[in-house]
């Protein structure tokens, strides 16, 4: 007779043994990348999406007296360019440095190839130049700021204007225009301009290149992300993103992300929406979201189908190439995490069998016939105790999965190591327990 603590132990010694295969077995199917010690990525396996080092990270200590905020945008031809201090703008690729005539918050290319630069009041483009003049301080070569037109939003009664900020859609700007409202202690008002350069409007008494500013949309909740199209636009309220699509009067709700606040939006047709929060980077499309990428407060810039990904505190640019195919995995069945917890596995001879929402279901249900067969049989010395024991335990784990699903998400809940001990102990009962029954003796006819 197998005493209590040699049937624990072997059971335990065949619960370590299949930990070990599944952890290497997660390791190879997730096609989870760790690029530095704060960023990790998760991408579909046999896809055409790539990473590229567009700028590698540099040693923090020499970006850290300049501080994380930093304009950044991409050019036609792919180089990043990149803006700090309010002057300074850097191609740091083709090792190109220039210093602005003029102060600037925000600078953005469009797919027109065209630069445009926003300050305080206007925006408008650096100019050409026949010679080049030199800063006195940096020695950098000066560039000449040519403004365009002052920053759309008046100051109506009641009103005061309190920032102007310039965002960039496909093939257009937006420009939020923050008020405060004097009725109201720290009621504030939020609009939303558009402007598409190819869309000059000639009125008499204008220039003929004045540019026309439209309104598209109004709200007193805080702006945190805008980009678009023209006919369509999307603005995020923190959590919230909203499409306003041209000609219909009432926004729709798009997208809520479930824990954090929308802070980037870029938008192209080719590619879809994508967004960026202070911890992660995902693509997003009616009703769901796609999270792929996690850093501490992230950049992103859409060209073409490649998205550009800068990390802040090391200086360091990412292209994410073909990004659009992540599109197809924005849906009911793919293998990569969404933000919205939906994790379905390819198969039923996919390795992902045990990550999902059905694994912990068929557990329950497996393990309760299991129990059920326990309970009806007899055992030698205290193996029926054993065996209860083990089923309490594996549901408690599955309770203790729940539970951590509700809090952090499908990746740490049913995709972890606690789904282990259910099917472990079907699979030991189904192979060694049922043998160790006690056949009841047969009835004299």
């Amino acid at each position: 007779m197998r005493s209590p603590a040699r049937w624990l132990k072997g059971f335990l010694s065949a619960a370590l043994l299949l930990v070990s295969g599944l952890t290497g077995l997660y390791a190879q199917e997730e096609n989870q990348v760790r690029l530095l010690s704060e960023v990790e990525i998760i991408l579909p396996e046999n896809s055409p999406v790539r990473l590229n080092w567009i700028l590698p990270p540099v040693d923090r200590t020499l970006v850290e007296s300049r501080g994380y905020e930093r304009c950044f945008s991409v050019d036609a031809g792919g180089f990043p360019w990149v803006g700090s201090g309010g002057r300074l703008i850097v191609n740091p690729v083709k090792k190109y440095f220039g210093v602005l005539t003029e102060n600037y918050r925000s600078f953005t290319h469009l797919e027109s190839r065209a630069l445009f630069v926003a300050g305080e009041e206007d925006f408008g483009f650096i100019a050409a130049q026949d010679e080049l003049e030199y800063d006195k301080e940096t020695g950098y070569p000066l560039l000449v700021y040519q403004p365009l037109a002052p920053l759309p939003g008046a100051e109506n009664p009641g009103e005061t204007i309190v920032s102007r900020t310039m965002r960039r859609g496909e093939n257009c700007l937006y420009f939020v225009v923050r008020k405060s409202l004097e009725q109201e202690e720290y009621a504030e008002k939020y609009e939303v301009y558009c402007f598409a350069p190819g869309a000059l409007k000639k009125e008499e008494g204008r220039p003929a290149a004045f540019p026309e500013f439209i309104l598209v949309y109004a709200s007193e909740e805080p702006i945190t992300a805008v980009s678009g199209n023209v006919e369509s636009t999307f603005v995020a309220h923190g959590q919230l993103v909203l499409q306003i699509v041209e000609g219909e009067s009432m926004p729709a709700v798009y997208y809520r992300h479930p824990t954090d606040l929308i802070m980037e939006l870029d938008y192209s047709k080719e590619a879809g929406l994508f967004y960026a929060t202070n911890y992660s980077v995902g693509l997003m499309s009616e009703g769901r979201a796609l999270e792929f990428m996690w850093a501490p407060s992230p950049r992103i810039f859409l060209r073409g189908d490649s998205l550009y990904v800068m990390l802040p505190e090391q200086a360091a640019v990412l292209q994410v190439e073909k990004a659009a195919f992540l599109g197809r995995y924005n849906a009911i069945s793919r293998e990569v995490v969404a933000v919205n917890d939906v994790r379905v596995s390819s198969g039923w001879t996919s390795p992902h069998i045990f990550v999902g929402f059905w694994p912990p279901l068929l557990a329950f249900i497996l393990l309760l016939i299991v129990l059920i067969d326990v309970l009806r049989n007899q055992f030698l010395g205290h193996g029926k105790m054993v065996w209860v024991l083990m089923i309490f335990l594996s549901y408690l784990s599955l309770l203790l999965s729940f539970f951590l699903f509700l809090i952090f998400g499908l990746n740490v809940g049913f995709a972890g190591g606690l789904l282990v001990l259910p099917y472990l102990t079907v699979l030991v009962y189904l192979i060694s327990g049922r043998k160790q029954r006690i056949k009841p003796r047969q009835q004299d006819q």
